[in-house]
């Protein structure tokens, strides 16, 4: 084996364990955390005693954004990089969970559901095109085969500090820390290695988000 191909190897499996590691700590970490006291802070005394309305309210705020903007930040991942949209994206949620954790009142917290909508629109795709420009079709597959082993570890373990948090009393705490986390999955994200796909790359993959919602 030659070096070349060594450090390639190296390359790879270092793309496919940062990719796995980012997802899982907000999907199975951050969120087991978030998700027992979500509802309770969003709709009980104990937060923010939202009526059905106005949470249904927030929610769909959240996703008119994401709607609203999804093809400009489909544009801005073309161009100015997947990996700068994917930290973006958690900056976004992570303030959007920090400034929620701070406030008791429904008009304060429609600055979350923005956030939380910017979000959602700048990680559309984003981290998935990422991570096939960088391993291609079968390191994608890998990476995808290994990322629910790797869930499971995560999820115990964002159990169990949920159970821990539980014992504070304090609903805002849960939502802080899940707001830290997300934001220092942000600055991890930021490490890894920047690709453009068709924007900036001769051959590899032609993804485009933005060709992808006009069909």
């Amino acid at each position: 084996m030659t070096e070349h191909s060594t450090n390639g190897k190296i390359l790879y499996t270092y793309y496919i364990r940062c990719y796995i590691i980012a997802v899982c700590l907000i999907e199975f970490f951050a969120f087991k955390i978030l998700d027992p006291y979500y509802i309770q802070f969003m709709t009980t005394e104990k937060g923010l005693e939202l009526t059905p309305t106005q949470f249904g309210f927030f929610v769909s705020l959240a996703s008119a954004v994401t709607s609203a903007i999804d093809y400009l930040t489909g544009a801005f991942a073309d161009r100015l990089g997947r990996r700068l949209s994917w930290g973006l994206a958690m900056f976004c949620y992570g303030a959007g969970m920090l400034w929620l954790s701070s406030i008791s009142a429904f008009g304060p917290a429609l600055v979350t559901a923005v956030l939380m909508g910017i979000s959602y629109a700048f990680t559309s795709g984003t981290r998935e095109a990422w991570l096939y420009d960088s391993v291609g079709q079968e390191g994608t597959r890998k990476a995808f085969g290994k990322l629910y082993l790797y869930s499971i570890p995560f999820t115990a373990i964002g159990m169990v500090v949920a159970y821990i948090l539980g014992g504070l009393g304090s609903l805002r705490i849960p939502i802080a820390l899940t707001g830290v986390i997300i934001i220092a999955d942000g600055l991890f994200i930021m490490t890894f290695p920047e690709n453009y796909g068709n924007y900036r790359r001769e051959g590899g993959w032609k993804y485009s988000k933005r060709d992808f919602i006009s069909f």
